[in-house]
């Protein structure tokens, strides 16, 4: 006998504004049985930029300050799993860098699963490393914003939370001179945040529960 699946698709649409004005992007959602997969998807994959636009100095902050381990990439993303709302969740997501540490250990606040059992659930992938690997504490993300528009720890909590990435570097310039970055471990700031917002935490866990029910 053979156990009958449950399978659904569908979308979500969204817009915000951002320093490049409103914009569009969507989620796919794809539900089978007690999994389901959440894959954004952009309008806009591709973008012309002319020879007066100007788009900031991020990618240039990022080449000037950072050493590169794995030469000729096209961006650097990682795996990580934890549990939240009763919920196993294993998140894909970008990151800007990481604080070479060698003593560095692969767990964040009791949230972050060692990297074994992270190894166990890719065991059937057949994956080669072309750079070193890094600890989850060591990882950081990078915003840069002219001087006079300082960036609050609030504007990007969300991005850190999901991510449980636990170091930020907030690089300020002044027309395109920066001064020199400072990393921050925004740990403790991120729980704290987290401690403040429970409602709307149970709220996305319970969300998320609906779909997995539907």
């Amino acid at each position: 006998m053979q156990h009958a699946t449950h399978k659904a698709r569908t979308s979500l649409f969204f817009e915000h504004w951002s320093s490049k004005g409103r914009e569009s992007f969507s989620i796919d959602l794809e539900v089978n049985n007690t999994t389901v997969i959440f894959c954004r998807k952009d309008r806009a994959t591709k973008e012309y930029i002319g020879p007066n636009d100007f788009q900031g100095y991020g990618h240039e902050f990022e080449k000037a300050y950072t050493s590169e381990t794995t030469p000729n990439s096209t961006g650097h993303h990682r795996i990580i799993t934890y549990q939240f709302g009763g919920m196993r969740y294993l998140v894909r997501y970008e990151t800007d860098g990481y604080v070479d540490d060698t003593a560095a250990t692969a767990t964040q606040s009791g949230k972050i699963n060692d990297s074994d059992d992270l190894a166990s659930l890719l065991s059937s992938l057949s994956l080669t490393l072309a750079g070193s690997s890094s600890a989850q504490k060591s990882t950081l993300e990078m915003k840069t914003r002219a001087a006079h528009r300082r960036l609050a720890l609030t504007e990007v909590a969300s991005q850190l939370w999901f991510s449980q990435t636990p170091k930020l570097v907030r690089a300020y310039h002044d027309q395109g001179v920066f001064q020199d970055p400072i990393v921050e471990d925004v740990t403790d700031d991120i729980e704290k945040l987290e401690d403040t917002h429970q409602e709307q935490l149970r709220k996305l866990a319970a969300l998320i529960g609906r779909i997995l029910q539907n």
